[in-house]
């Protein structure tokens, strides 16, 4: 469960940093850092919902711009990182090639060697519901 899961996570690293990125009137982002304790490795783990309305992929773009460049201010070389949320952009839009041109990877499409349909497979329906990616870092 959940808190098993917490608990665990917390016995195998820890909390060094924790910050919070305001990025529009609704929309954040959050970082934290964290530190396996076994061997010093660090790791960020950041969370973004980038703006919502179809039509405004220049708000996303420079929301991705913002994001990007806040997340390079505090990252070390050596440092993972994890960019992860809903993005509501296809990786077709201009939106997807910001994170790419930091270097950053798809997670998903590194392991299957393309883009899923969709990420979100619940009865739902919406104009991008295949917009919840995870990007890791060069290292």
């Amino acid at each position: 469960d959940a808190e098993y899961m917490g608990k665990t996570l917390l016995k195998q690293y820890k909390v060094l940093h924790c910050d919070v990125l305001h990025l529009s009137a609704l929309r954040n982002a959050t970082k934290v850092l964290l530190e396996r304790i076994s061997d010093g490795q660090r790791v960020w783990i950041v969370n973004t919902h980038l703006h919502h309305v179809i039509e405004d992929a220049t708000v996303r773009d420079q929301q991705a711009v913002q994001l990007c460049a806040w997340v390079k201010k505090t990252l070390q070389s050596e440092d993972f990182c994890f960019i992860l949320g809903d993005f509501n952009a296809k990786p077709t839009e201009s939106t997807y090639a910001v994170f790419e041109k930091q270097s950053y990877r798809s997670a998903y499409k590194e392991v299957h060697n393309d883009e899923p349909e969709i990420t979100f497979p619940t009865g739902l329906k919406a104009p991008y519901m295949d917009t919840c990616l995870l990007y890791t870092s060069p290292s």
